[in-house]
């Protein structure tokens, strides 16, 4: 996928698009439709920098313009300039905001600034924090027999003046009222809120580094003053902030954490970034010309962050990668994986049932013809690099291992202390050395959870104890499998 260009002779459309809160595979469908046919996006601070990468959009160098990276900001009469001026020029355009557009996010003020112009455009909804951060962090906003009703508003007006007039539902769920908390705790108590009225505040909702907080409506001012409470966040008042639904809250430390939400209510504090090898355009040559003389070609990625890194290396050699790949035989170490091939126009992968190197041996045969490429990550052992050559090489073929990629400590970990949490989860050992080297013996005093023999070893050198726990089931003991990390 990538973003078209279309003839600039004409006025062109603009879509008013919401992101939904945080990660990219919350946008709708028709969201996602307008994304691919854009020439310009224009985004908002509250979408990820990960957002095109979670939706497998390759976006162009000059197709996107974020609204925080100015300096200074731009402010929305230049956003608005934006749009007349990539418009009236025929372009397509995409103002990409995070939650829904018409969710105190400013979207009916830039159409009704596009129909002066007689610009053409569309609003195209969203999942708006107040619905689904709430559900993201098991909190019920309606529960038959409970809670009845529920209200969104602003608790700040212009000029940073208190709403006078907070509405009164069973649960109240309030926007843009971090800097106002303690004022609108006041103004909430005097409308007959009682001090003990369950309070949860969402920080950073379905962004990285997420927090949340939680108290009655008479301290909640306190709690928020003691955390260094920033924005954004979202602040659930009443019912829907009473927790019925036990679920443990994991504090996941891997890559992507798209598999592992049945676990619990995930809050994702990444180990790792992925950073591109500086030769990885070199590497996929010559895969790519090993491969047109070979007979019978597998490639096996073994993550998300390989594909990516595949097709990025690949640019100029788009048409030749894709007509290898489609005539090739694709083992997915995962179903995302396997997503996000499609994404890119490539299908038929096989996924293995077992998580894993294990998996992706254990489908294999013991004599395999042709030649092997190998996407995984430049951090990752040369286990499953010595399976695949016993299995391939005594056959007549080969094994290539492109390291594209390689995971390193994320530069923003450490920036503030550790959220509570019930369970912290490992994916990697280079995940587990990040934790050990920023937080030391806090990262561990929760239960700990792993994925793979490899990461429990890692643990267990630092004398702490990990269950292995594929993702979606139960851990593995009890199903007498393990498997070792293939990322």
């Amino acid at each position: 996928m990538g973003l078209t260009r279309l003839e600039a002779s004409q006025t062109g459309t603009v879509y008013i698009v919401g992101a939904g809160p945080g990660p990219g595979d919350l946008i709708t469908v028709r969201g996602l439709r307008a994304l691919e046919k854009a020439d310009v996006v224009i985004a908002d601070a509250l979408v990820p920098r990960s957002f095109f990468d979670d939706v497998g959009i390759i976006v162009p160098d000059n197709g996107i313009i974020w609204r925080d990276a100015q300096e200074p900001a731009l402010t929305q009469d230049q956003v608005n300039d934006l749009l007349i001026e990539h418009a009236l020029t025929g372009r397509t355009v995409v103002r990409l905001k995070g939650g829904d557009p018409g969710v105190f996010g400013r979207g009916w003020e830039e159409a009704e600034v596009l129909s002066r112009h007689g610009i053409a455009w569309e609003i195209i909804p969203g999942l708006t924090a107040g619905t689904a951060l709430p559900a993201q962090a098991g909190l019920p906003l309606t529960l038959r027999g409970e809670a009845r009703s529920f209200a969104l508003a602003t608790g700040r007006l212009d000029g940073d003046e208190v709403n006078p007039e907070l509405p009164r539902a069973d649960s109240v769920l309030l926007y843009m009222s971090v800097s106002a908390l303690p004022r609108i705790s006041e103004q909430l108590l005097a409308d007959g809120w009682s001090p003990r009225t369950p309070v949860t505040i969402i920080e950073r909702g379905g962004l990285l580094w997420e927090r949340r907080f939680r108290g009655g409506l008479g301290e909640i001012a306190q709690i928020a003053q003691e955390v260094k409470l920033t924005s954004p966040a979202l602040i659930v008042v009443g019912e829907a902030a009473r927790r019925r639904v036990e679920m443990p809250t994991i504090l996941f430390t891997g890559l992507d954490p798209a598999n592992f939400r049945t676990l619990g209510t995930l809050l994702h504090w990444p180990a790792l970034q992925v950073v591109e090898a500086p030769d990885a355009g070199e590497q996929v040559a010559h895969a790519l010309e090993a491969g047109q003389s070979a007979r019978r070609v597998t490639f096996i990625f073994t993550s998300k962050a390989g594909v990516r890194a595949f097709f990025a290396a690949a640019t100029g050699q788009a048409r030749c990668s894709k007509d290898l790949l489609t005539g090739a035989r694709l083992i997915a170490a995962g179903p995302g994986t396997a997503q996000m091939l499609e994404r890119y126009g490539v299908c038929g992968a096989t996924v293995p049932e077992v998580p894993g190197s294990e998996g992706i041996i254990g489908g294999l045969s013991e004599r395999e013809r042709g030649l092997c490429v190998l996407i995984q990550g430049a951090q990752a052992t040369n286990a499953l690099e010595c399976e695949l050559f016993a299995r391939f090489e005594g056959n007549g073929g080969g094994v290539v291992r492109l390291k594209l990629h390689r995971a390193v400590p994320h530069c923003e970990l450490g920036g503030t202390a550790l959220p509570e949490h019930d369970a912290i989860f490992f994916t990697s050992p280079s995940g587990v050395r990040a934790y050990q080297d920023v937080f030391g013996a806090d990262a561990f005093r929760r239960e700990v959870l792993c994925i793979g023999e490899q990461t429990k070893a890692a643990l267990r050198s630092l004398d702490v104890e990990g269950k292995v726990v594929h993702p979606g089931v139960a851990e593995s003991s009890r199903s007498g499998r393990s498997s070792s990390s293939a990322t």
